[in-house]
């Protein structure tokens, strides 16, 4: 890993001076529970079990990623085709398959991952669809690295979620503006955020995991999804912006 990178890795620790909350993880062949812990008393704010009827996933072979079992890219050829790809918020499916389709053109053995992303702050699992490469993960919606790295991260300090939202819209709206490769902005490719967890099943294309999303919601009517607007707030907030 480069020193730069090294260095970004390291500053995100900062982050943790602005969180109320962390979560803590536990994964076995069968499930895995994340705990939402309060920072100032220890006590659980709220717990995740995956899988769940609310959060499934369509086989038992699930695997579980994070900043701990994942390596940094430094394959140029990989970056390369990594900043090719042209990163589109919401559109995590098609985006990986377009990331895995021009990898395996280049001749390299990269396979598709959809299931739940858990966030560090507790919100509730979002469906997601990722590119494995080896033990790399690659995931163009993961910048919360650099977002959260020294130089932002006291922008964030005490704000509530509408100011929080139109932070990180901001952030992705300069990124555009300024020309900042999808490899720059996700500093380190291959290793997601320590604030991140992973949790999913191999699929052919990313078309297929949005299937399986889009079948969920049909069998559990009383889903969290069902009940948020197809395109959420922060979400159209960024998209006014680039």
């Amino acid at each position: 890993m480069n020193e730069k990178n090294l260095a970004l890795l390291k500053s995100i620790r900062t982050y943790d001076e602005y969180r109320d909350a962390f979560f803590k993880v536990k994964d076995n062949p069968k499930r895995l529970v994340a705990r939402v812990i309060d920072k100032q008393t220890g006590d659980q704010i709220k717990s995740t079990i995956i899988p769940t009827i609310y959060y499934p996933l369509h086989n038992d072979n699930f695997k579980v990623f994070s900043r701990r079992n994942c390596a940094e890219v430094t394959d140029k050829k990989v970056l390369e085709i990594f900043d090719s790809v042209e990163y589109r918020i919401g559109r995590c499916y098609t985006m990986a398959d377009e990331l895995k389709e021009k990898l395996v053109d280049a001749g390299y053995d990269a396979k598709i991952y959809t299931g739940w992303l858990l966030i560090g702050e507790g919100d509730d699992p979002v469906h997601h669809c990722w590119v494995m490469l080896g033990d790399s993960l690659l995931d163009l919606s993961d910048d919360f690295t650099l977002m959260y790295s020294e130089d932002n991260i006291k922008k964030f300090e005490g704000v509530d979620e509408e100011e929080n939202r139109r932070l990180i819209a901001d952030f992705k709206a300069e990124g555009k503006k300024l020309g900042i490769s999808n490899s720059q902005r996700c500093a380190p490719v291959g290793i997601p955020c320590e604030i991140l967890c992973y949790v999913g099943c191999e699929v052919n294309c990313g078309k297929e995991g949005k299937d399986i999303y889009n079948r969920l919601l049909k069998e559990v009517p009383d889903h969290p999804d069902n009940k948020r607007p197809i395109v959420s707030r922060a979400q159209q907030m960024v998209l006014g912006r680039m």
